[in-house]
């Protein structure tokens, strides 16, 4: 599938600023003094097919355009290599920083933060252009573009790394078909859960106990925890994090922490209606619901029969939300200082969900 590109006349120079290259035929240039000197060659080729002079904040993109409209290379066909390193690959960007909201396709990375080593002004880059067949270029831009799908693939195109994290980048859910090896790769994963974090289920599950990753995930979406190994369930940190999502996740953390006093209070500060899913000893715990209904006021409806009853936890819960009045004791629906409370307020305060154990999908990010 991979061709070198071939040599062919003698070099050309151009010079880009600001996304418009600009030739100036064969030979020297004194244009863009100060600039990257990029001299792109192919991998037979002992004279460079286009020398660049790139302002540093130039992009990938512009180096892709100037070799295509200076050597009519199709932009989807090059890949660049310095020394053995292929720059600007998407999945490598994921790697480092997959949970940042900034996070920008390889194409468009200054050509610097592509090049991965700090570049000095005027400092001279050997490139390497390998080309792609148009076959592959063709079938890689049809798994971008979403009109085909993994799945439809055969056994070994599923077993090319790159066309997997096309695919997968695209829909995460893709995931599910590729070989285990590269459900292994936790740069394939990466780039499936930046996606959909609940592709997570298709990684191996060596990955889904990998702590930091499976932190990341359940912060995009808590749900993804039920997918994460016994090990992660039972962590902490891991569970706090998905909390914060969605008090839903409570439902899969592990036995042992959803009867752990002061997990179960940590849980709660976050999203009160969490109690729903601690154990009956800690619905039953004056202190913890105290918490979880002074957080939502929702609470109430998980706390046990006697703590409905109990007048300062009912307050507290209506102070939050009047709609909690309906989860109190009869006694105390009826208490004048309650009501009073509840007509005061007026309607929901806390703006949350009733407590239910009904967990619905997590959506896409």
């Amino acid at each position: 599938l991979m061709r070198p590109a071939m040599a062919g006349p003698a070099a050309l120079v151009c010079c880009i600023r600001q996304s418009a290259p600009e030739g100036f035929g064969s030979g020297g240039s004194d244009g863009c003094q100060g600039d990257v000197v990029l001299r792109v060659a192919g991998a037979l080729a002992a004279e460079p097919l286009l020398e660049m002079h790139a302002a540093l904040d130039s992009t990938i993109a512009d180096v892709k355009d100037a070799l295509f409209r200076f050597r009519g290379i199709p932009v989807r066909e090059q890949r660049l290599l310095v020394g053995d390193r292929r720059i600007c690959a998407d999945v490598d960007i994921a790697a480092s920083a997959w949970a940042r909201q900034d996070w920008i396709p390889g194409n468009c990375l200054r050509l610097q933060d592509a090049l991965g080593t700090q570049v000095l002004p005027g400092a001279s880059v050997d490139v390497q252009l390998v080309r792609v067949s148009p076959e592959w270029a063709a079938l890689q831009e049809s798994l971008c573009e979403g009109t085909l799908s993994l799945k439809h693939l055969d056994l070994g195109a599923r077993a090319d790394r790159e066309l997997v994290i096309t695919a997968v980048s695209r829909n995460g859910s893709d995931l599910e078909h590729a070989p285990a090896e590269l459900r292994a790769d936790r740069e394939v994963v990466v780039a499936a859960v930046r996606r959909d974090p609940m592709a997570f289920r298709f990684a191996s599950e060596g990955l889904r106990d990998d702590h930091e990753l499976a932190g990341h995930v359940v912060e995009a979406c808590g749900q993804a925890l039920q997918y994460a190994s016994d090990r992660m369930k039972g962590d902490p940190q891991v569970v706090l994090k998905a909390i914060a999502s969605t008090w839903r996740a409570m439902a899969f953390a592990s036995e042992e922490l959803r009867g752990d006093r002061e997990f179960v209070l940590s849980a709660v500060a976050q999203h009160g209606s969490a109690l729903s899913f601690a154990s009956d000893e800690l619905r039953s715990d004056y202190e913890v619901v105290l918490a979880a209904v002074k957080n939502s006021g929702w609470a109430l409806k998980c706390a046990s029969e006697a703590l409905r009853s109990d007048r300062e936890c009912v307050f507290a819960a209506v102070a939050a939300n009047p709609g909690a009045l309906d989860f109190a004791s009869e006694p105390l629906r009826s208490d004048p200082d309650i009501r009073r409370l509840a007509d005061r307020a007026g309607g929901r305060r806390d703006g949350s969900t009733p407590c239910s154990i009904d967990a619905s999908p997590c959506p896409l990010l």
